[in-house]
C-alpha cells in the first residue's frame, strides 16, 4: 500500500496518515497473535468460549484495518480516475 501511494505521489500528510493507520493495523495483528497464543496455552483443545475470544480478537484486526483501507482508497482512487 505504502509503495503504491509513493508511486502515485501522495502528499506528505497522506503518507503520514497512511503510515499511522498501517501501524495501527499491524498493532492489531500483534495483539491478535498474542491473544491467540495465550488462548492456545490456556486451552489447547477446542472450547467454544476460547473460539469466541479468538473471533473477537480477529474482529479487532478487521476493525483496525478498515481506516487503513479507507485512507488508501481515498488516496488512490482520485489519482487513477
Amino acid at each position: 500500500m505504502f509503495s503504491i501511494a509513493l508511486f502515485l505521489r501522495a502528499s506528505s500528510l497522506e503518507l503520514i496518515l497512511l503510515f499511522c493507520t498501517l501501524c495501527i493495523a499491524l498493532a492489531g495483528e500483534v495483539i491478535n497473535t498474542a491473544i491467540e497464543d495465550v488462548c492456545n496455552r490456556i486451552q489447547p483443545d477446542f472450547e467454544e468460549a476460547i473460539g469466541t475470544i479468538k473471533d473477537m480478537a480477529q474482529g479487532f484486526v478487521l476493525l483496525s484495518s478498515l481506516p487503513c483501507i479507507a485512507l488508501f482508497l481515498w488516496i488512490v482512487i482520485p489519482r487513477i480516475a
